[in-house]
């Protein structure tokens, strides 16, 4: 895969056409399309994580975790997202091996999950069976 060129706030030459252009511009179709290329081959190398379908490349935007801090790429569904405007491969192999990870955790996360909200609901109908008993007392 070719070196990206991404100069923020600065005209840059596109190494392709041969013209100057703005960094917003510098987001090709080809990017993204390598990218993908790369999840395909890290799914044949490690033989896992085909439930990834895409990856769609946002260079730039800001977004953020729970604690505020910015994030260069994440998993959501089985879209690979990545923000990483400098090291857009070295984030999807991030973002990759972490989703191969956190699979392991999945089927426990959502058992866990479950029985929670079996005991919120529980303790949600117990509570109203409470309230209606002393609502007859008043």
């Amino acid at each position: 895969m070719e070196k990206l060129i991404w100069q923020k706030n600065r005209v840059a030459k596109n190494p392709r056409r041969g013209n100057s252009m703005h960094s917003q511009d510098l987001k090709t179709p080809s990017t993204e399309e390598e990218l993908n290329v790369e999840l395909r081959s890290f799914q044949r190398k490690v033989k896992r994580g085909y439930e990834l379908e895409r990856v769609v490349w946002l260079p730039g935007k800001k977004v953020r975790n729970l604690e505020g801090n910015p994030l260069d790429g994440e998993v959501k569904g089985n879209t690979v997202y990545v923000y990483s405007e400098n090291e857009p491969v070295f984030t999807l192999k991030h973002e990759f091996c972490e989703y191969l990870l956190t699979q392991d955790k999945k089927p426990l996360m959502d058992l866990i999950a479950k029985l929670l909200a079996h005991i919120m609901y529980d303790q949600y109908r117990s509570s109203e069976e409470l309230a209606d008993a002393l609502a007859q007392l008043l």
